[in-house]
């Protein structure tokens, strides 16, 4: 049962910052360990909205992989290509 107490655990934590959060991901998508989201503000607010979710929780803690060009997720590589 831990695989699942663990997802129900963060998709509520994940609830709960999302919701109290001002400024937000355009998309926001969640797979057992790993997190992608699409973000459309600066990159001093994302590694603000980074810093936020890991002080949301003392024992939570996500590092973050981000490039404005392509990002591995799920062994597939995602790129933006003529914008």
């Amino acid at each position: 049962m831990a695989p699942q107490y663990a997802n129900l655990f963060m998709a509520k934590l994940e609830s709960d910052f999302l919701s109290s959060c001002p400024i937000k991901p355009l998309a926001y998508y969640h797979y057992i360990d790993d997190i992608l989201i699409i973000w459309m503000e600066s990159e001093p607010q994302l590694k603000t909205f980074h810093e936020q979710f890991n002080q949301f929780h003392p024992t939570i803690n996500l590092t973050l992989n981000y490039s404005s060009t392509e990002i591995n997720f799920l062994n597939t590589i995602i790129k933006l290509q003529n914008n």
